[in-house]
């Protein structure tokens, strides 16, 4: 996979969220118009500017939303997709790739806060004969768990391109998973696994008695009135959705309208940058789980 990137739009929320930009030989894609509304003290050039060297640098698209306080402001730059005229949208929806995790884990948080799982509990207990090795949730969240990446089976841009219509199931992901060899033994060090959140997403959906999507639905979309935010069930997208890219030597494969299957729980998510912000807001805020859960998800090791 070494040679193989994701170069998606970049979304600039309440920090920069970085989905792949890397550098083109090709023209730049253009700058759309931006959107300002009650900018405040913002310094709303800098960050158009900023959108625009990140298009400069290769990305079909940049967009971001700003808040300080009640103040906001909304920009964009690049295209909704490669070849085409249409200019960005601040308000047009993305998938946000692993972005889904924070919300995934602040799921799985309440889920402790509720008293229905613990952090140091094994995956065994909750869902048993699942995993060959004993691995707990929070080796899970904070990707220490040695599981292997699923998406690390796919060593072409062909590859996943064959998948992008197919209806897979998380145990088939999770055997795909199983079926590489795992990176470490359980805590020992940080590797990053999108397997973690499916087996993740698997847990809350359990506890919770519904799907992983209904689950986000409850507990942090309505909530927080995250009415640009889905968790899709298909393929479908809006149309004015702007594109991601898989990147490999130089040749792009479009990637957006693939079944949101295949991402789970670890990068299923279409959403905006406003409706980012304000999950970001509601989760730091105490809105969504209480403040020493909040640290929790903010303890990092030297890896």
């Amino acid at each position: 996979m070494s040679t193989l990137r994701i170069l998606a739009a970049l979304t600039v929320s309440t920090s920069l969220l970085v989905s792949g930009c890397t550098s083109s030989d090709e023209p730049s894609a253009g700058q759309a118009a931006t959107t300002t509304t009650s900018s405040g003290n913002i310094r709303t050039d800098d960050v158009q500017a900023a959108l625009d060297a990140l298009v400069d640098a290769g990305s079909v698209a940049a967009v971001a939303q700003v808040r300080d306080g009640e103040a906001s402001w909304s920009g964009a730059a690049g295209l909704v997709e490669r070849g085409g005229t249409e200019p960005a949208s601040a308000d047009a929806p993305v998938r946000i790739a692993s972005v889904t995790k924070p919300m995934v884990a602040a799921a799985v948080l309440q889920l402790v806060d509720e008293g229905k799982l613990q952090l140091d509990q094994p995956v065994e207990e909750l869902l048993p004969g699942l995993l060959p090795k004993p691995v707990t949730v929070r080796q899970l969240l904070d990707h220490t768990s040695g599981l292997p990446d699923y998406l690390n089976g796919f060593d072409s841009a062909a590859a996943i391109s064959a998948r992008s219509s197919d209806i897979v199931t998380d145990d088939e992901l999770i055997a795909d998973a199983l079926s590489l060899p795992w990176t470490t033994e359980p805590g020992s060090e940080f590797v990053y696994s999108n397997t973690n959140y499916v087996v993740l997403g698997r847990i809350v959906a359990d506890l919770d008695g519904t799907t992983i999507g209904q689950s986000l639905q409850d507990r942090i979309f309505d909530p927080l009135a995250m009415t640009a935010t889905t968790y899709p069930t298909d393929a479908a997208i809006a149309d004015d959705a702007l594109h991601g890219y898989v990147l490999e030597n130089g040749s792009y494969t479009d990637v957006t309208d693939y079944d949101a299957s295949i991402w789970s729980s670890g990068a299923a998510v279409v959403s905006t940058v406003g409706d980012l912000n304000t999950f970001f807001r509601g989760l730091f805020d105490g809105t969504l789980i209480p403040a020493n859960l909040v640290q929790e998800m903010q303890v990092v090791s030297p890896m």
